[in-house]
């Protein structure tokens, strides 16, 4: 296929499209698509404002595309006289696609100052647009591979411009290490930019006030719990082997050197994330392993060499890269130990930059609760266990010694039979009833209710009508 760019002749954009540029402007969050019934050339319109990474040096541009379908062609027009600098093109530009060629076309007002657009358009703009049209299945499907949808864009580029002003210089400045400061440190702030955006959008979610706390296994230079422990987020770093730039860090950075076994001796309670940043053969752990330290323990990891658990990746299906095989593989480790997972592209120097993230999606098992007066309520009762598989899962001193105290597990489980139910083999966790159907109106609260303190969605009944305490007010 013929590649080509070239200039010509086309009158200036109306001045319609530079009013919804202005509209646009007013309201930056808001796309507007519409099919332009009367203008017969264009069959639509896309605005759009372009976001600066540096936005110490660089404007916003508001974009206007026209798109015509029948001609295959998109024009991309920005207001190219700006007081400020922008990373918009001095020249408005299409590009359009036939049976034979690729080629864009272009204007400028000035021909002096649009020289070196050009020459970009035709340096970068070009190769690209030949690469992404080699990438279209026959079938006209294109995979998605835009960054940061997880978060917003905009207030990522702040934070990271924030970020990279506080640590960029400074950490570059006293770089001890013999790699490369520009790529380790301006990737970091990229991550932690990422990370302290998607806590905040978590935070919101779920109404949380404290900040989420962090454990970094295989922290490396430890670049990422310095920033996010600077940002106010408590966490802990672990590698196998200290850096010298450890040394430099503030008391308030928490790193430790030791060795990361996958083991129930390697979990983490008292943390909300558990990270892998490029963590290699711990990749897939990180799923267990969070899954294994709590309900609330969710993980967020950057997989790099392909490991699974045992050895190195094999690719299991041949028509793909053996990346995107190993990034699908770690999402399945990540749904089959309970998490909801999904999938993002990261702004960072890295060949390898997609992130996965889980957040805990616990087996659900709703059930209706009466919770009198003709009303009742849905509550997620949560899954079930086999009384062997529960056995299997807890220490064997533990075992030892409930058997010691109290006949054992499931004599232990009876004993608590106003929390766990068994039933077939099976454990899962009681239905709270109210006092009216146990016992009289009249009744004492002498216990902290379990499901009130513990249960992810809380107690299902009021604290009217519970048999326990919702709270040491509540205890009479």
């Amino acid at each position: 296929m013929e590649v080509k760019i070239e200039e010509v002749q086309v009158e200036a954009v109306p001045n319609q499209f530079w009013g919804a540029v202005k509209i646009f402007t007013e309201k930056p969050h808001v796309i507007n698509r519409r099919i332009c019934g009367t203008v017969n050339l264009w069959i639509g319109v896309l605005i759009r404002k372009i976001l600066p990474k540096q936005v110490d040096k660089f404007a916003a541009a508001a974009e206007v595309i026209l798109l015509d379908g029948g001609r295959k062609r998109a024009s991309y027009m920005t207001e190219t006289k700006s007081a400020q600098p922008s990373i918009t093109p001095k020249v408005n530009y299409s590009i359009s696609l036939s049976a034979t060629e690729i080629c864009i076309s272009y204007f400028k007002e000035d021909k002096q100052e649009g020289e070196a657009s050009v020459l970009w358009l035709k340096k970068n703009v070009l190769p690209k647009v030949v690469k992404w049209a080699t990438e279209v299945s026959e079938d006209g499907h294109v995979e998605d591979r835009g960054s940061l949808r997880l978060i917003d864009v905009a207030e990522y580029n702040e934070v990271y411009q924030r970020l990279k002003v506080k640590y960029g210089k400074p950490l570059v400045k006293m770089w001890p290490e013999v790699t490369d400061p520009l790529k380790f440190v301006y990737e970091d702030i990229s991550i932690a930019a990422y990370l302290i955006l998607l806590w905040k959008q978590e935070r919101q979610k779920k109404g949380l006030s404290s900040l989420q706390t962090f454990v970094d296994l295989g922290c490396g230079n430890g670049l990422l719990v310095y920033i996010l422990s600077g940002e106010g987020h408590k966490g802990l770093g672990i590698d196998l082997k200290k850096r010298k730039i450890w040394d430099l860090f503030p008391s308030h950075v928490n790193l430790k050197i030791d060795a990361i076994e996958p083991s129930d001796k390697n979990l983490f309670p008292d943390y909300d994330w558990l990270i892998g940043n490029h963590s290699d053969e711990l990749t897939p752990w990180i799923p267990v392993m969070a899954a294994k330290s709590g309900c609330n323990t969710r993980f967020f990891v950057i997989p790099c060499c392909a490991h699974d658990f045992s050895q190195k990746y094999r690719r299991r299906h041949a028509g793909r890269s053996q990346y995107s095989d190993y990034l699908e593989y770690v999402q399945e480790v990540g749904a089959v130990c309970g998490f909801e997972v999904k999938q993002d592209k990261l702004r960072i120097p890295s060949t390898k930059r997609i992130c996965i993230v889980g957040v805990l999606l616990e087996k659900k098992h709703l059930v209706e609760v009466d919770v009198g007066d003709d009303v009742s309520v849905t509550w997620d009762r949560g899954g079930s266990i086999a009384l062997g598989d529960l056995a299997r899962r807890l220490d064997r001193d533990l075992l030892a010694a409930m058997k010691k105290e109290c006949g054992g597990l499931q004599t232990l489980l009876k004993n608590y039979r106003y929390i766990f139910n068994i039933s077939n083999g099976e454990v899962s966790l009681q239905v709270p009833e109210p006092a009216w159907k146990k016992t009289a109106s009249n009744f004492m609260k002498t216990k902290l209710c379990w499901f009130h303190e513990n249960h992810g969605s809380g107690c299902p009944l009021p604290a009217d009508v519970c048999m326990f305490a919702h709270g040491e007010e509540d205890m009479r």
